[in-house]
Parts: structure tokens; sequence; C-alpha cells
């Protein structure tokens, strides 16, 4: 091979040291041009995220107006957004939603949808959309009944508020707060909130853009309280400007609830012909709207007001008194199926009253017995109502903490893997450097080309440690979550449910205590006293043999039975229970259906299944038992004739504290923990446990089966 002369050698220097040079400063040009011209935005992305924003703006300008069309738009600025990746857009769209569901009276949703709005809210950081968010979540709390909670949030959204110098922002959260103060009935403080955001509303004039809804409700908050302390005439004036406001804005659901109340400013001034005129426009816009919570609530005053008219009549049997209690509750029972269809207890429980009240004035005291007794029974369900919206409000609150916790967690990672790509990014530069000048200095080439394998197997070894530690934290995470969840149920249901049995044992203990002359009053309540006992045993009973499956302390003592005999005796048991409702139990056994249990625990079995089946059977319905022993298990079924299971109950049946949407006939409670323990105690004794049902109306079967003595586990097939 020729070897190069010594001049053509200080070429080949200088001609590398030439390449090398510009190679370097071209790198260098590059990596400047590069950090100071960034890529331009997308501009369809832009443009698809304007279109968003108009579309959410609209969908919040047709809520009080039209919440049929505000949905459907939403619910495109929601498609949208998702699909472009807007944060704002998305937040915005589920704002928009839970607010109309809110309207329309479907609060579960309302609820649901704010919710994943405050979480994402809260993770974007944006504190101004925050507190719009939560200012919508506390008005639902408010309406849920959870008074405590929607005054915390309402007042701190205020505070918020006020950090942000936000007068508009101030002017609503005073408002709301005026409005919990109402529904608690302390008028005097709810008065002196709304008079404080109309200072303040008049006080921003031609500074602060205050809504028109907010202006309105400032008058329609101080109408309402001025009437409840009897001052009808200030009244009439404060309702007469939100009414004003109202049609200029087309606040068509705002209105019909100003009409509303000033149809009861008018009753109170004697004006009743004017009164039932403005009820009937009240109807009228509601029914236009589709806001069923307006419609039953001027329904109902339309009942009391005919009912204030008939009471005040001086003839005790005139023909035009009896026809305005006809009216009365005519307008109360329509009152009552509208907001039976809403599912709101808290709106059913003064219908109630207001009917037991119309027949007590008509004589019928049946009915009227009937109708308190309704407002019992829905009194309790709104106790329920509340302490799971509690729950799911606790649960919320922790998975967000949980999340907080999470996205600090990820932002440390997201630090220190910039740190480690910083250094990493700083390295090769070197590298780079290094082999553009390795054509000149090969001794350099070698040092840096094992210092970058060094590098790289120290970073490699950074990254897997990294991942384990990571690795292990998260199953930490998920055992401790899982651990406070339960813990949380636990000391909710006790905190909770054990409150409402208590307060009757207590109340209709002091009852009995009252009425020393009425031993018949005084049987009625004890059986109330021993109903609710029972159902605080049954509830401490569950809860106790939950924590003892979860704490491992449940122990089998093994004997060989026959589970036919064992069936009969938990049958007549139930007996006295099935015979109240009238239902029929038809019971088939099978000979020598032998198997090895504790009889105890198979008699909880059995009595938790056919307690389950009386409870969701209809009077008068059908209940069958069946005992089958074939050549692999022996089997048990529980069918009954109740309302049955939809598809999406299947996965939550024996789950702890599962509201299903099947409701019990009898207006029995239930713990949630039944089938679950039914569950555990069956896999202890090796067997299995499945639910079939063929669809609404068409009855459910509990099916257990258990192994042969001496036969292994059955698994599942």
């Amino acid at each position: 091979m020729p070897t190069a002369s010594p001049p053509e050698l200080s070429q080949l220097r200088r001609l590398g040291l030439g390449l090398g040079l510009f190679f370097v400063l071209a790198l260098c040009v590059f990596g400047a041009a590069a950090a100071q011209n960034p890529a331009p935005a997308d501009a369809a992305n832009q443009a698809q995220r304007l279109h968003v924003a108009d579309l959410n703006e609209s969908a919040s300008k047709l809520a009080r107006s039209d919440p049929d069309r505000a949905r459907t738009i939403a619910e495109q600025a929601l498609a949208a957004a998702i699909r472009i990746g807007d944060e704002v857009g998305h937040i915005e769209s589920l704002h928009n939603l839970g607010r109309i569901a809110r309207l329309r009276g479907d609060l579960e949703l309302a609820s649901t949808r704010l919710r994943e709005a405050q979480v994402q809210a809260r993770r974007l950081g944006d504190m101004r959309l925050l507190a719009r968010v939560n200012n919508s979540l506390g008005i639902t709390y408010e309406l849920l009944g959870l008074d405590s909670e929607a005054l915390d949030l309402h007042q701190q959204v205020l505070d918020l508020w006020q950090t942000l110098g936000d007068r508009s922002g101030v002017i609503a959260s005073t408002i709301n707060i005026g409005k919990v103060f109402e529904q608690r009935g302390d008028y005097e403080s709810a008065l002196r909130q709304f008079e404080r955001a109309r200072d303040e509303m008049q006080s921003s004039t031609g500074q602060v853009e205050v809504p028109p809804q907010d202006r309105a409700a400032v008058y329609v908050g101080m109408a309402r309280t001025q009437l409840h302390l009897g001052e009808a005439a200030a009244a009439l004036t404060q309702i007469e400007y939100a009414l004003d406001i109202q049609r200029q804005n087309k606040d068509r659901i705002g209105e019909a609830g100003s009409l509303a109340v000033l149809a009861q400013v008018q009753a109170r001034m004697g004006q009743v012909i004017r009164a039932f005129t403005s009820y009937q426009k009240a109807l009228d816009l509601a029914a236009a709207v589709g806001s069923k919570p307006e419609l039953a609530d001027i329904l109902g005053q339309m009942g009391r007001m005919h009912l204030n008219a008939a009471q005040s009549s001086q003839q005790a049997h005139d023909s035009h008194r009896e026809q305005m209690l006809a009216d009365a509750l005519e307008y109360s029972e329509r009152a009552l199926n509208m907001a039976q269809e809403l599912g709101a207890p808290r709106n059913m429980m003064p219908l109630y009253q207001q009917i037991a009240e119309v027949h007590e004035v008509r004589g019928d005291i049946r009915k009227a017995l009937d109708a308190q007794k309704a407002f019992i029974a829905q009194s309790e369900q709104l106790f329920e109502e509340q302490s799971h919206a509690r729950y799911a409000l606790l649960e919320s609150r922790y998975h967000a903490e949980e999340r907080e916790r999470e996205i600090g967690v990820l932002r440390t990672q997201a630090e220190l893997s910039e740190r480690l790509i910083e250094r990493e990014r700083s390295f090769r530069r070197v590298l780079v450097v290094t082999v553009l000048l390795a054509l000149l200095l090969a001794s350099v080439l070698g040092f840096r080309y094992w210092e970058r394998v060094l590098v790289g197997r120290r970073l490699q070894q950074a990254r897997d440690t990294l991942r384990e530690a990571l690795e292990d934290a998260e199953r930490a995470r998920k055992r401790a979550e899982e651990a406070d969840r339960i813990k949380t149920e636990m000391l909710g249901i006790a905190a909770h449910d054990l409150r409402n049995p208590m307060s009757s044992i207590l109340g209709f203990a002091d009852l009995i205590c009252s009425e020393t002359h009425s031993l018949q009053n005084a049987q009625r309540h004890a059986g109330v006293i021993v109903n609710a006992a029972q159902r605080t045993l049954r509830l401490l009973t569950d809860l106790l043999e939950s924590a003892a499956f979860d704490a491992g302390r449940v122990e089998l003592r093994l004997t060989t039975l026959d589970l036919s005999e064992l069936v009969g005796e938990a049958i007549e048991r139930q007996r006295a229970r099935a015979n109240a409702k009238q239902q029929r139990i038809e019971f088939s056994g099978a000979n020598n259906a032998l198997v090895r249990a504790d009889a105890d625990r198979l008699h909880q079995i059995l009595d938790n299944l056919l307690s389950n089946a009386i409870k969701f059977s209809k009077v008068e319905g059908r209940i069958e038992v069946q005992v089958f022993n074939t050549e692999h298990e022996v089997r048990i079924e529980v069918r009954d004739s109740g309302p049955g299971f939809k598809s999406e109950d299947r996965r939550l049946l024996f789950q702890r504290f599962q509201r299903l949407s099947a409701r019990p006939t009898g207006g029995e409670t239930s713990t949630g923990l039944g089938l679950s323990i039914v569950r555990d105690l069956v896999q202890m004794h090796g067997g299995l446990v499945r639910a079939e049902s063929l669809g609404e109306n068409q009855g459910s079967a509990f099916i257990v089966s258990l192994p042969h003595p001496g036969r292994p586990p059955l698994v599942a097939r």
C-alpha cells in the first residue's frame, strides 16, 4: 500500500482540521437557530380550539332558556375537546353538562360531571376555572341536601374570588351562601347575605359585568326571605326587579321561578285571582323549557295556596270550600308525581305532609295517616341518599388527594428525568464534539468513547433503580388505598347509617313516656323501636362480620350435614316475614344432599339468600327454593319474583356497599353487605355462588354450589 508523503499528510491534517471546525461551527449555528426559532403553532388545531370555545359559550347561554339544545351543543364541544386534547375546552364542556343536568333535576349526573371537571381543573392549576366549577358543585350539593358541605365549598370559592380580585365571582358566591342559609330556615342571615350581594353589585356598576342570572338571583333571594319575614310589600318590589332582568335576557327558567314567588306575594296580600294567574304563567314557562324541578315546586305551591284558602273559609261544609280542598289535593298529587319522577325525596317530603294536611281537613284520617307514613319513609330514604352522597363526596376527596400526591410524585420524577436527560444531552454534545475533533486527535476519540459507554451504563442503572423504586411505591400505595377505603366505608356506615334508627328509637321512646294513657299508641311506638333496633343490630352484625373476613378471623367448624334439612329449617325461620308480605315459599329438597360445612355459617348463607328473596319479591309473590344432588356437587337455587337486575348491576352484585337499580318492595333497608358475606362464606367452604336474571321484572335466582364431602373445592367454569 503506498504511503502519504509529508506534504500530503500536512494537507490531510489541514483538511481534517477544516472539516472538523466546519462541522462544529455548523452544529453550533444549527443549535442556536433551533433554540431561537421554535416551530409555529398548528393553525388548524388553534382554529379547532376556538370552535370548542364558541360551542361552550353557546351552551352556557342557552342553558336556562333551551336546556335540550344546550346539552346537545355541550356534548359536541366535549367530543371535539377530547379529540384535539383541549384541556380547558374539556373542563368547560363538563361544567356546562353538569349545570344543564342540575337545571333539569338530574342531580346525580350533575354531581358526577362537575366532580370530573373539578379534578381536571385542579390538575390544570387554573384557579379561576376551578372557582367556577366549585361554585356550580356547591349549588348541586345544596340541592342534594348537603347543606354543610355546600356552605363550606361556597366559602372556599368566595375566598378564592377575593384572592383573585374578581368582584363578579364574590357576588355569585355571596348569593349562594345566602341560599344555603335560606334553605336552613335562617331567613335573617340569608337576607343579610342577599343585601350584601346587592350592595356589592350596585357599587360595581360600570366597573364589573355581573351575569344577568346573578343580578336577578339577588332580587329573587331578597323577595323570598322578605316574604318569610312578613314583608310582602318589600318582596313585591324586589321580585318585579328580578322579572324585568329575566325577561330582558330570555331567562325562561328563572322567570318561571320568579313568577311563582310573585304568586306567593300576591296570595299573601290577598290577591288570590292574580296569584292564580301568575302560577299558571309560571307553569306554562316551566313546561315549555322542560324544567321538572320548577314544575314540581310550582304545583306544590298552588296546592298550598288552595289549602290555605280552604282553611281560612268560615263555612265548614261549604261547597266552594270542598272544591278548594279538591283542587289542593289535585295540585299536591301532581307535584308529588313530578317529584317522584325526579327521584327527589327532599322535594317529596313536604308534599306528603301537605297531602296529609288536606286529608285531615277533609276528615279522611286514614288517608292522612297513610300520607304521614309515606313522609316518614321518604325521610329515611332522604337520609340514606344523603349518606351515600356524603360517601361519594368523601371518596372523591380522598381520590383527589391521592391524585394530588401522585401528581407530586410524577413532578418529582419528571424533574429527575429532566436532569438525567439534560446530563445525557450534555454528554452527547461532548461526544459529538469529540467525534468531530477525532479526525485530528485520535487518542481523545478513544477516551471519549469509553467515557460515553460508562455514562450509558450508569444511566441505565439509574433508570433500573428508579423503575424498581416506582414499582415498589405503586404497590405500597395500592395496599394503603385499599385499606383506607375499607376503613372509610366502615367509619362512614357507623357514623351515618346508625344515626337514623337510633334517632327513631329515642324519639318513639319519648312518645311512649309522654303518652301514658294510650296503651295502643305505646304498643305501636314500641313496635317502631323494635324494628329500628333490629335494623341497627343487622347493620352492626354485617359490619363486624365483614371486618372479621378482612382480618382473617373467621374459622369454620366443619361437620357432615344434610343441606335439605338445613334449608327447611331456614325457610321456617323466614316464614313469618314472607307471610307478612303474603308471599308463598315453595320448597323442593333432594335426598342425601350431604356437604362438609359449618352449620352456623351455612345457616347464615341461607338466611341471607331467603331474606334477600323476600325483600325484593312483590307482595303475594312466589319464592322457589330447590336443592339438587348431582354427581359433581350439591346445589341450592333460590328464585324470587322480584324486579330482577340489569346487566350493569351484574358486576356490582357481590361487592360491598353497592346500590343496585332494584329496590325492596316493602320499603325494607339494606346494608349492602349481605351478598358479599354470602360470597366470602361460600368460597371458604370451597364452593361457588352466582346470580341469574332474564332482565327487568323477570325475577332473579341466586345459586350456591358446594362440593361433596371429601371432594376438592369447586372451580369456576
